[in-house]
């Protein structure tokens, strides 16, 4: 990560993918998801946008992958 990460807090991932609060919290506990870890600043998650965009390309190949 560089030093001008962008970050995005809960209300913009969940805009962002148009989910739940309920639904974020189920990707952060699922290891397998391997959905980008937040940083939590005072109770606050934060996450890094580039991180982000790495697991929409890994999705997006994996959903190909899968209907090949």
């Amino acid at each position: 990560m560089s030093d001008t990460e962008n970050w995005l807090n809960n209300a913009e991932v969940r805009s962002r993918y148009k989910i739940s609060a309920a639904t974020l919290n189920r990707w952060d506990r699922d290891d397998d998801l391997g959905f980008p870890k937040p940083m939590v600043i005072n109770r606050r998650k934060l996450y890094p946008l580039s991180q982000l965009r790495n697991w929409e390309r890994s999705q997006a190949s994996a959903s190909r992958r899968r209907a090949a």
